[in-house]
């Protein structure tokens, strides 16, 4: 009966001990989502991990921070927009993307600097970086005149890169898009701005340069337009004396042989069937 006891003393303490450990692994082991870091604070110091962890109540703090990449659209348009080497505005729409750098020193310095719910929100990105951006783009557009930045994207958005550079305070710039880049209107320009009047005084030299050239162009096919007109006519012409010619003397080699005293009649049938098509001809012709 003793034993009966002790055993069931002790299936019972398995239990317990069992239920002890689920409801600690409940409460206290913490299950990384994919895409998201685990931080935790509190006894121990910071603690990061992508996987899974243990977080004690009361002892520690756990937290989740958002890893996946953000978008940042940036807009230089207008009286805004990016001045170029040689002065004409460029109107740039870039979307940035950005997200948490993936180790565990980026993390902790998200974490402790923004903190992990605000790490991937929209408007703290736009604070953080918009001004950088900004200021990236605008210095990468001075190096090429308007017309050159408009043909070498990929070089653009390469000195892009260079200027905002690797330091991000724990976030990383994955990509860049140029979603649109096309000369800021010369309607857009300051003319009481020194550089922006420089730029408008370029745009009208380009202007006229291009409406002469278009000009040109026009008048050119115009010449070649007449010319070929010319020329055909001329070989109408020509094909037309030809014709009369051949008649003309079909019809002499007719009048040749009327005068003989026994005419070759099939030959004069076949010399005034000619001359009949060739008449025909020039009367569908005309």
């Amino acid at each position: 009966m003793f034993g009966i006891l002790e055993m069931i003393v002790m299936v019972g303490s398995v239990v317990c001990i069992g239920l002890v450990i689920g409801l600690f692994l409940m409460f206290c082991f913490k299950k990384v989502p994919s895409n998201m870091a685990g931080i935790r604070t509190g006894l121990g110091g910071i603690k990061v991990s992508k996987l899974s962890m243990i977080s004690l109540p009361i002892l520690h703090r756990f937290d989740l921070m958002d890893m996946s990449i953000q978008e940042i659209k940036i807009k230089l348009k207008g009286v805004n927009g990016a001045q170029c080497k040689d002065n004409i505005r460029a109107d740039i729409e870039a979307s940035f993307y950005v997200r948490v750098g993936p180790d565990e020193n980026s993390v902790f310095e998200v974490a402790t600097s923004v903190g992990c719910a605000c790490a991937s929100e929209a408007e703290t990105l736009k604070g953080l970086f918009e001004a950088k951006f900004s200021d990236a783009l605008q210095a990468a557009a001075s190096r090429y005149d308007n017309e050159e930045l408009r043909t070498i994207r990929t070089e653009f958005r390469d000195g892009i890169f260079q200027e905002i550079g690797n330091d991000l305070n724990g976030y990383l710039l994955e990509d860049i898009a140029i979603n649109y880049l096309e000369q800021t209107p010369r309607e857009n320009h300051d003319p009481n701005n020194t550089m922006d009047a420089k730029g408008i005084e370029k745009i009208a030299r380009l202007t006229a340069q291009s409406q002469k050239s278009a000009d040109e162009i026009i008048q050119k096919m115009e010449v070649e337009r007449q010319e070929q007109a010319v020329a055909t006519e001329m070989e109408k012409l020509k094909l037309a004396r030809q014709k009369d010619v051949a008649l003309a003397k079909m019809q002499r080699e007719l009048e040749d042989a009327l005068k003989e005293t026994f005419p070759d009649k099939n030959k004069i049938e076949e010399l005034r069937s000619q001359i009949t098509k060739l008449e025909e001809q020039d009367s569908s012709e005309s």
